[in-house]
């Protein structure tokens, strides 16, 4: 998942915690979002950032191989007791990751309804010499806010509701934040954080650039444009449509 799929997700990990107080605790997710879990009021033991982006691949393709190997190399001789695939639309990885750490139990808990794509697990499974898990879906009806989602396959593993903890930021990053703040000219309370990029994989979920301006406009308010850096492009062009002063963009990171 992205960015917000991370931060919608803390609760639910905190409550798995909660639930299994003496077991430990390890987020998978995309290299580019894995600092965000140091933020949530109760961050993972371990976090395993991966320069994979599962959604991208769709088919056997040449490269996927070398970049799959490389996604599961950390996870090489462990063994875990269980896992759980969090995503909204869960795909190939989680069953070959479960698959690659031996677990006994896994569960996933798709938030749409998705014709099976199974081709491309076997495929990848009988090339990496992996015997597959059974991956139990719990069903949830479709289009359910993400929240209510966790909180459906939390309950279904007896380990629900997720957990509503405020989050803070500690003082070396906020200091940090409030002094790129001061070089872009915005103070801290005193602008709006807009994200306009949305999912880079699913065109239909970007609203208009143009759109995203108006609206900007209208609010009258400084303006810090977020994304990653393969979006600084499109960021630059949000801000020109924008025009006058009190704009900044950070794409990717300061």
């Amino acid at each position: 998942g992205g960015m917000g799929d991370l931060v919608l997700l803390a609760g639910a990990a905190a409550a798995l915690r909660r639930a299994r107080p003496g077991g430990r605790l390890i987020l998978a997710c995309r290299t580019a979002f894995a600092p965000i879990a140091a933020l949530w009021p109760q961050p993972p033991d371990e976090v395993v950032g991966l320069d994979l982006d599962p959604a991208a691949w769709e088919a056997p393709a040449p490269g996927l191989a070398g970049v799959l190997a490389a996604a599961l190399r950390p996870f090489a001789g462990r063994r875990a007791a269980a896992l759980v695939d969090a995503a909204q639309r869960p795909g190939w990885f989680g069953p070959v990751l479960a698959a690659a750490l031996g677990v006994p139990a896994a569960w996933c808990c798709p938030g749409a309804p998705e014709v099976p794509r199974h081709g491309l697990r076997d495929i990848l499974l009988h090339e990496f010499g992996l015997a597959g898990v059974p991956v139990e879906a719990i069903p949830v009806p479709p289009r359910l806010h993400e929240l209510v989602r966790h909180d459906a396959w939390l309950a279904a593993l007896g380990a629900g509701p997720a957990v509503n903890a405020p989050w803070s930021v500690g003082d070396e990053a906020r200091a940090a934040a409030e002094a790129w703040l001061a070089q872009a000219g915005l103070s801290p309370g005193g602008f709006i954080a807009c994200q306009p990029g949305g999912a880079a994989a699913t065109a239909l979920k970007r609203w208009p650039r143009a759109n995203f301006a108006a609206v900007l406009r209208e609010i009258g308010l400084p303006v810090l444009l977020l994304g990653g850096a393969e979006e600084a492009e499109a960021l630059r062009s949000v801000a020109a449509a924008l025009g006058g002063p009190g704009c900044a963009v950070l794409a990717g990171g300061p």
